[in-house]
């Protein structure tokens, strides 16, 4: 680049300063200083506009009942919003609040379907709460095997009850379940969180 044009681009840079902040970013700065109604207004705009994050902490603000008065459907159809983007801290919460039946009837079959569209993304949080579901039999078959491999799954991504959980499961598993818990979880991680259950075993095949 001549030296001419080099020095009118960085006067160009030097002239404009860094780039605005964004909704988001506005929004978050408004929550950390308390101002819950410029954060509602900044997030409802943004999230009018399609943007999942703002979808998200819209919907929490209505679950939690924070700047606004506690809506769980509300809340529920902007978390449906951002879950249906992907954002996996949406799949996540939904998750949380069909598990608790929160404005809703309990349906755990409908928590442990946002759960695992979370935790296939690693978000930890959800690998933690899968595990929950198999060691305890709720709202999938009880399966000391993948409930270790969800815990282990979590821990290794620094989930602190993820860690706890499997350490729990380590006094109460068999050697032989402890190994193939181990070999899944490696199994999964390395398939991308597609193959993360034991193939079924054939019966021999008669004579």
């Amino acid at each position: 680049m001549p030296q001419v044009f080099l020095a009118a681009f960085l006067a160009l840079i030097l002239a404009t300063g860094s780039p605005a902040a964004g909704p988001i970013e506005d929004a978050d700065k408004a929550v950390e200083n308390g101002d819950l109604a410029t954060a509602f207004r900044l997030y409802s705009r943004a999230a009018a506009s399609g943007n999942a994050m703002a979808q998200y902490h819209l919907g929490l603000m209505y679950e939690k009942g924070e700047g606004v008065p506690r809506d769980y459907q509300t809340a529920i159809r902007w978390l449906r919003l951002a879950a249906g983007q992907g954002l996996a801290m949406a799949q996540f919460s939904l998750g949380d609040i069909y598990a608790a039946g929160q404005g809703v009837a309990r349906d755990v079959v409908e928590a442990e379907r946002w759960y695992r569209q979370a935790a296939v993304q690693g978000d930890a949080k959800s690998q933690y709460s899968i595990g929950v579901m198999y060691a305890i039999g709720v709202g999938l078959p009880r399966d000391m095997i993948l409930a270790y491999v969800w815990f282990e799954l979590a821990a290794a991504l620094g989930d602190v009850n993820g860690a706890a959980a499997r350490e729990r499961m380590e006094y109460v598993m068999t050697e032989d379940e402890l190994v193939r818990g181990q070999k899944l979880a490696r199994q999964c991680l390395a398939s991308g969180y597609t193959e993360c259950v034991e193939p079924p075993i054939l019966a021999p095949e008669s004579a």
